[in-house]
């Protein structure tokens, strides 16, 4: 373990860095305080895509994972605002996060529905005008 502090390498049990005194067992508590649910929300609402609410509930590996898959190409991050809108996330350590607000979460979880359905639409309405432009290039060349 290292001091955050200082960066020098503390034996492990240690609750002072041997170095510059800094006090490691607030820090390992602090890092254990569970996590906000309103700000854990927002971050998947809004950065979802790119992992921001794994990576703020201490989720490291799994915030680099739909990092990298762009959120398992939305599926991923759509079934996390789920279980963030009903209050069935926890943190890295096993904790609820606190502060629920179940109306907000229901409210929540209808925004991103909402949201989803109407990024499919723009996507399906962008596919039909490429194909259409397309098949209209190929149906000019033809005469």
């Amino acid at each position: 373990m290292f001091c955050t502090n200082c960066g020098a390498e503390i034996e492990n049990g240690s609750t002072v860095c041997p170095r510059c005194g800094e006090n490691i067992q607030e820090v390992i508590e602090a890092s254990q305080a569970p996590k906000n649910w309103m700000i854990a929300i927002c971050c998947n609402m809004f950065f979802g895509t790119f992992g921001a609410h794994r990576f703020y509930t201490g989720h490291i590996g799994l915030g680099i994972a739909q990092l990298l898959t762009l959120g398992g190409l939305g599926f991923w991050s759509f079934v996390d605002g789920i279980l963030l809108a009903f209050n069935l996330y926890k943190d890295s350590n096993g904790n609820e996060l606190e502060g629920y607000n179940m109306p907000a979460g229901i409210m929540c979880f209808v925004c991103k529905m909402l949201y989803n359905l109407l990024k499919m639409i723009i996507s399906i309405v962008y596919i039909m005008l490429v194909l259409a432009a397309i098949l209209a290039a190929a149906s000019g060349s033809m005469h």
